[in-house]
């Protein structure tokens, strides 16, 4: 599992999701997506880009431990953004 990123059509935002893998033959998956802004404007869209980069670092610690244990299911409700 890892976390992408995408940058937006108009590029004025990046998109984060966590990026499943995939098995031969299925289509990937993503989870919920998330985005910071590129060039902030405001001290608004400055505060959500620092949350947006707390949170990535909480998703992705949580995923190394959950590799780490051996789990090969990871219900839903662990991969929730909130």
């Amino acid at each position: 599992m890892n976390i992408i990123q995408r940058p937006s059509s108009d590029g004025k935002k990046n998109y984060y999701a966590v990026y499943y893998g995939t098995d031969k033959g299925e289509r990937r998956a993503l989870g919920k997506k998330i985005f910071s802004w590129i060039k902030p404007v405001d001290e608004f869209q400055k505060k959500h880009n620092q949350e947006v980069l707390k949170i990535l670092k909480l998703k992705e610690s949580e995923l190394t431990i959950e590799g780490a244990s051996g789990a090969d299911y990871l219900p839903n409700h662990k991969l929730r953004y909130e």
